[in-house]
């Protein structure tokens, strides 16, 4: 279930996404990238499971599974930050409220902002759930 759930987001976002921002890097999760060595703009996605809960009192109970995916916009210091808004903003176009997969990726809200070596870093939050077929 759990790599079900990352599969289906991933393969909801990484095309599209490299077809609205051209050159721009996507990393999720722990996937190869060179940190030491980081492009002037580039998103990280990562994909957290949080906890699951119990759906269903009959016979035979199902764990609903949910979490949140992050989306932090780096952005070298200096190129200012409206273009993290318009990461977020395709973020949220393209996920909130909708099933990709067996994900029901519910709303997002900002999750703060963060300078980290040289990067201006902006962090969006969306929160899903995802049933046992």
């Amino acid at each position: 279930m759990y790599a079900q759930i990352r599969e289906d987001i991933i393969t909801a976002v990484k095309a599209p996404f490299e077809a609205a921002f051209p050159g721009v890097a996507i990393v999720f999760d722990n996937a190869p990238f060179d940190w030491n060595a980081p492009p002037d703009r580039y998103v990280c996605v990562e994909l957290s499971t949080q906890y699951g809960r119990t759906i269903g009192m009959r016979a035979e109970p199902k764990t609903r599974i949910s979490g949140f995916i992050y989306v932090e916009a780096h952005s070298r210091a200096g190129l200012g930050s409206k273009w993290g808004t318009t990461v977020h903003d395709w973020f949220a176009s393209t996920l909130e409220y909708k099933r990709k997969g067996v994900a029901q990726i519910q709303h997002g809200e900002p999750d703060g902002n963060t300078t980290s070596k040289g990067f201006y870093i902006q962090s969006l939050k969306l929160y899903f759930y995802a049933d046992p077929a």
